[in-house]
């Protein structure tokens, strides 16, 4: 009850969306799915886009890109779910045959187009594992190595994937093991290097807010605009920026 509001809500599945069951390597911070796939919207990213996450981690955010693309919708990971519930029939008759149908569409063909970099190898590894648990580990690409360094080697390929890459989407450290000065020298650094090689638009994630307003006031990389979310237990922004 919120005033004169009152709002009720329906759980039509009996385990959150975001465990969507592909995950077999558990990253240590490693993002909500749900809100990896929020941040893609947020970033103007369309299926069959490409997208570049320069700190991939687990690759929750370039796995959640490559099923979107391939048209593998949300709702098919709790189709079991979805099935054994009587109430949805009820109230939405029919719903669940176009759920079905939804769920057994033939997969749309995408290139490797899906990239992640990541400079820890048990975590690209990882990544790695997951894309394959997913079912698209041949529509990702993972590259080891340092970000700073590779995006423009990676934006010189471009021919190579048919397409430009303008769209970053990526959870940077929050600073839990790094120095307030070395975290800001990173954010100021992925920042920069995006906007010199041409992406369009940056979306990321961090709790460490003080660093990231601070390195954006210093910047002014462009248009920036700021969303609160909880990640876990951590009051976050989520950041999108237009390059100018």
């Amino acid at each position: 009850m919120n005033r004169d509001r009152l709002i009720v809500a329906l759980g039509i599945t009996r385990t959150s969306l975001h465990r969507r069951g592909y995950r077999v390597f558990n990253h240590p911070a490693a993002l909500k799915t749900t809100i990896a796939s929020a941040m893609l919207r947020l970033s103007g990213w369309k299926p069959g886009m490409p997208v570049l996450d320069p700190m991939c981690g687990g690759g929750t955010i370039v796995i959640e890109a490559a099923l979107a693309s391939r048209g593998i919708e949300i709702p098919c990971f709790k189709l079991d779910e979805l099935l054994s519930n009587p109430i949805i029939e009820r109230l939405i008759p029919g719903a669940l045959d176009r759920i079905v149908k939804l769920c057994t569409k033939p997969l749309q063909e995408s290139d490797r187009i899906h990239i992640g970099i990541e400079l820890n190898p048990r975590f690209l590894e990882g990544a790695i594992i997951n894309a394959r648990s997913a079912g698209v580990d041949d529509v990702t690409l993972f590259i080891l190595g340092n970000s700073i360094k590779l995006i423009p080697k990676i934006k010189k390929l471009e021919k190579e994937f048919g397409q430009s890459i303008e769209i970053a989407v990526f959870n940077p450290p929050y600073g839990q093991r790094m120095k307030p000065r070395d975290l800001a020298k990173l954010y100021k650094d992925i920042i920069t290097t995006l906007k010199d090689t041409g992406f369009k638009t940056a979306v990321f994630i961090t709790s460490a807010i003080s660093v990231a307003e601070k390195v954006l006031m210093e910047l002014d990389p462009g248009k920036t605009y700021r969303r609160y979310v909880i990640h876990g237990t951590l009051p976050s922004y989520v950041y999108t920026i237009v390059f100018d």
